[in-house]
């Protein structure tokens, strides 16, 4: 792979899909993101592909897309990457065009930057059809999708993501196939540094999974059960238990059990812990179980990319998490998941939590941008992670 922000005269080049794969330059793969992950109907994935003699290799974006409804008003397909390879923002200020070589075999599409941090995006429509043509598009002219209420003016120092969407209000059969993308305009140089030195927001990661397998031996303790069908978004994942287990290496292990199989490839679980024995205190959860204050945070919203899971994985305390860092205590987070029984599975080192006294705990699910089911719905379960564990496969 070459190394990140190899440059063309005057160009950072994000990907030329020329090296077999969907390992964009920064570092970070290329992503599928659709309103599936907010429970939506659309459906996409990405894949790299040969190319014709018009291109050694392209990213093929492929999917459906549902048609608005009640629920979805926008539903939407893209593909997206990082500007760096944590995903932290850079400054392309120096920069002033965006130049994509693509074509749109069904479907229209946008191009743009995200915003660090914040549910902003800055797009351009891309004209491009059926043939393939090479577009260059002024970075000014992008223009701010938003929710409603949400103030956003263009600016060039704090973008973190770059990616393609489609058109959204229509239903149907999209593919889109690009060949290049790059920023230019600016000078010869490596990827632009993040817009401040004290960064200190959110960060992606890559991990692999843990084999399932290996934890069948563990002794589990059920903390707490529900029914099934209290999801708060239809199609996301719906808790109905979760347990603790004490596992090797000095790690506790947490399993969420799911009312039916974890997605394929992206899935979120949170267990968000109060330390000090004070419910007082702490950050407001964000979920149904609005009344839990935590101390502490364990989060793994991941994505399959190419050949291993990134996303954002780690343990924070409240006031890093409050800002966006969600692994200022630990980066050292173990997943699994269990698709025979049907539960996400995320490891911590013990070192990381109490053994002495009780803790008061909630977990929840999703997917890797939303959740959709705390467990429990209200309160929280309580545990001692030095007192013996239950049965094996409890």
């Amino acid at each position: 792979m070459a190394t990140a922000g190899a440059l063309l005269g005057g160009e950072i080049v994000v990907d030329d899909f020329d090296d077999g794969d969907l390992l964009a330059r920064p570092g970070l793969s290329w992503m599928a993101i659709t309103d599936e992950l907010l429970g939506g109907p659309s459906r996409a994935g990405v894949r790299w592909e040969d190319g014709s003699e018009a291109a050694h290799g392209v990213l093929a974006l492929e999917g459906d897309q549902g048609a608005p409804g009640a629920g979805f008003p926008v539903t939407f397909l893209g593909a997206w990457t990082a500007l760096a390879g944590d995903g932290s923002p850079r400054d392309l200020s120096l920069y002033t065009v965006v130049r994509v070589r693509a074509r749109a075999a069904e479907g229209r599409f946008l191009v743009g930057f995200r915003r660090a941090g914040q549910n902003v995006s800055f797009m351009s429509p891309l004209p491009i059809g059926a043939e393939w043509a090479e577009v260059v598009l002024p970075l000014d002219s992008l223009r701010p999708l938003a929710p409603p209420g949400v103030a956003a003016e263009w600016q060039a120092t704090d973008l973190a993501w770059v990616g393609f969407s489609s058109v959204g209000g229509q239903a149907g059969h999209f593919r889109l196939e690009v060949d290049e993308i790059a920023v230019g305009g600016g000078p010869d140089r490596e990827l632009a540094p993040a817009a401040s030195e004290d960064y200190a927001g959110f960060r992606s990661t890559t991990t692999q999974l843990v084999d399932a397998a290996a934890l069948d031996g563990l002794r589990w303790t059920v903390l707490t059960e529900e029914a099934v069908g209290d999801a708060s978004r239809t199609g996301l994942p719906d808790a109905t238990a979760l347990a603790w287990a004490a596992g090797r290496g000095e790690t506790v292990w947490f399993r969420v059990t799911l009312a039916s199989a974890p997605p394929e490839e992206w899935f979120g679980i949170n267990v968000a812990l109060d330390l000090d024995g004070d419910p007082e205190n702490g950050m407001a959860w964000w979920g149904a179980n609005s009344g839990f204050r935590f101390d502490r945070l364990i989060t793994a919203f991941l994505n399959l990319g190419a050949g291993e899971w990134q996303g954002a994985l780690g343990i924070s305390d409240h006031e890093a998490v409050a800002r966006g860092d969600m692994a200022s205590v630990t980066r050292e987070v173990q997943v699994a998941i269990d698709r025979r029984g049907h539960a996400l599975l995320v490891g911590v080192p013990a070192a990381s939590l109490p053994a002495e006294h009780p803790v008061r705990l909630i977990a929840t699910v999703g997917s890797s941008m939303v959740n959709s089911d705390d467990l429990p719905n209200q309160g929280a379960a309580i545990v001692t992670f030095g007192a013996p564990t239950g049965r094996p496969g409890v």
